[in-house]
């Protein structure tokens, strides 16, 4: 199972990095001259690309096999499902706590569709709630 980001979150990374890009390239064509935040621009667009790619590819969190796994650029976390002993419920967060380590999966990132199931999902494992 597959818990989704916003398309909001998704689309706006690569309008985003579209718009630097256009920018880069447009310093580019306009100035005789190069200047160096010229390719800045234009590696912050390539940036955004990547993390939309990575993101849309991925998505947030991965379910499988009794493994919960955190998908985020450069830090994927993994947890067993059946390990977790406490859900701490905090602002629009959730933290899902073993006995040797935490997960902090932030709920405002999450589509509304997925959320429901990623609710449904932790409310199986009768685990306290905080």
């Amino acid at each position: 199972m597959k818990i989704h980001y916003k398309k909001t979150r998704l689309y706006g990374n690569l309008i985003i990095g579209l718009l630097w890009i256009g920018i880069g390239t447009y310093s580019f064509i306009e100035n005789e001259m190069y200047r160096w935040y010229e390719f800045i621009y234009v590696l912050v667009g390539i940036t955004y690309l990547f993390m939309f790619a990575y993101e849309f590819s991925n998505q947030y969190i991965t379910i499988k096999n009794g493994t919960l796994q955190l998908n985020i650029l450069f830090e994927n976390k993994k947890v067993q499902l059946k390990d977790v002993k406490d859900i701490i419920s905090f602002g629009n967060s959730y933290i899902l706590k073993t006995d040797n380590k935490s997960i902090r999966i932030n709920t405002k990132v999450i589509e509304k569709a997925s959320l429901i199931k990623l609710n449904d999902l932790l409310k199986d494992l009768k685990v306290d709630w905080k």
